[in-house]
């Protein structure tokens, strides 16, 4: 790919504690805004209940001192032997997930359907049998058939890859490119919670895409937004819930976090990445509302100039313990698409959640 060596705190083959967790973000709005298209890749799939089923065997065994020990230790510091004993290791939860919507009739026909869907993860025993089934390079990542491939000024997404049809329409694959031009790179940190142990960077809030696609046969382009996130431990050990937004504007991104911690107050936060490469503070700026909640009855808070403004424009996703719209918003004076998520976490910790988890993965043992 050429050019320097990127920030290291976006590396694919950067180590990770036990427990502990990397996904990379992106999300594309078709320029007629009649596409939505959604890719996270995961190295320790948060929302696996095999991950989850993984480090709670670790946990039961805590008494023994020695394990509890290397839980706490930081992962550069383990002996491979050490981190053998482990279920939980994030390298063994490996993801990639694509959510692909048509957002109007003209555009169902030319997809052929509503929506794809794609969540495939790989387990332990299978990355161990088969090494070249995972490959985590510092600006490539391999995953099965997929490869994301990154530098400084573009990242380039290859796509071959199973659906996972639930009561639903679809192809039984999705096959093609996504390249995503990257002309402004922020590699912003925040750290999500009090203990400094989840931290979020966005490094492209505002970037262009042009989408492939030759299973099935769809192209477009539109604007773009590429982000990362990383923790030391479990997203449901910090926080109760957090909500998402990401907003184009004229001059730059808007992006609001609103994070709940455990026995914390909520945390609202607001950045807007100009254009001009500054990065501004405007958490003030906002009056809190809410929206709808989900069919599952996740809730919906938001922020925006005034309540009033506020709609949702379509429901991407909605299950039991999150939500993605596209929401009718004004920001800073200016009416906009917001891409939004509501994520419940106390939701996600619930059995009946995760029993029903399984149904929208495709899991390779």
């Amino acid at each position: 790919m050429g050019g320097p060596s990127l920030d290291e705190r976006i590396h694919f083959d950067r180590p990770l504690n036990p427990h502990g967790y990397q996904w990379w973000y992106v999300d594309v709005i078709s320029e007629d805004q009649s596409f939505a298209l959604s890719i996270i890749i995961f190295v320790g799939h948060v929302f696996s209940p095999f991950y989850f089923k993984a480090r709670q065997k670790d946990l039961k065994r805590s008494a023994d001192q020695k394990i509890k020990a290397n839980l706490e230790r930081q992962a550069n510091q383990e002996r491979q032997a050490d981190r053998e004993t482990l279920n939980g290791l994030p390298e063994n939860f490996c993801a990639f997930n694509i959510s692909l919507h048509a957002l109007n009739k003209t555009a169902k026909k030319a997809l052929g359907c509503p929506s794809i869907w794609v969540l495939n993860e790989y387990c332990t025993q299978q990355v161990k049998e088969h090494s070249d089934l995972i490959q985590r390079e510092s600006n490539k990542f391999t995953i099965n058939q997929s490869v994301w491939q990154q530098n400084h000024d573009e990242l380039i997404i290859d796509i071959n890859e199973r659906t996972k049809p639930f009561f639903q329409r679809m192809p039984k694959t999705l096959c093609g490119q996504v390249r995503i031009k990257l002309p402004k790179r922020f590699n912003h940190e925040l750290k999500l919670d009090k203990a400094a142990k989840h931290s979020w960077m966005a490094i492209a809030p505002s970037a262009v895409a042009t989408v492939h696609l030759f299973e099935p046969k769809l192209s477009f382009s539109g604007h773009a937004y590429h982000d990362t996130n990383w923790g030391q431990e479990p997203l449901e050990s910090a926080f109760k819930s957090w909500t998402w937004s990401r907003t184009e504007l004229s001059q730059g991104t808007c992006v609001l976090y609103d994070i709940a911690e455990h026995e914390e107050t909520s945390n609202p936060k607001a950045l807007f990445f100009g254009h001009d490469g500054q990065v501004k503070d405007i958490a003030q700026n906002f009056t809190p509302t809410h929206l709808p909640n989900g069919i599952w009855k996740v809730k919906r808070p938001n922020r925006a100039d005034s309540p009033e403004v506020l709609s949702l424009q379509h429901t991407l996703l909605d299950s039991p313990f999150y939500t993605r719209d596209l929401v009718n918003t004004e920001l800073l004076g200016e009416k906009a698409l917001s891409m939004y998520e509501s994520l419940d976490l106390i939701r996600f910790k619930q059995s009946w959640v995760r029993f029903l988890l399984p149904f929208r993965i495709r899991r390779h043992r």
